[in-house]
């Protein structure tokens, strides 16, 4: 079974704290996390964040792309278990 990849894309500390520490209670031995921090002291990691932000259309952080696709609950309001159970996250 492939793994499912899981990126975490935050803005702030203090906001992405409960979010990554949701996904990591969470993820199985299938799912690959990837935790990706906004680091304006670090040009090419603001770049890249940038960059990925663009790519998957993300207007508000943290935010939660499952395999290429910014889920549902990032769009409009917040993670939340349920969604991300939703999702497949946590199932084997």
């Amino acid at each position: 079974m492939a793994k499912r990849k899981i990126e975490v894309i935050s803005g702030c500390p203090l906001c992405e704290k409960p979010v990554v520490e949701l996904v990591k209670k969470m993820a199985c031995t299938s799912c690959d996390t990837v935790i990706l921090r906004s680091m304006p002291q670090i040009k090419d990691a603001q770049t890249t964040n940038v960059a990925i932000r663009q790519r998957y259309g993300i207007t508000r952080a943290p935010a939660i792309v499952l395999n290429g696709n910014l889920r549902d609950c990032c769009k409009t309001g917040t993670v939340s278990e349920q969604a991300l159970r939703t999702a497949g996250v946590g199932s084997t």
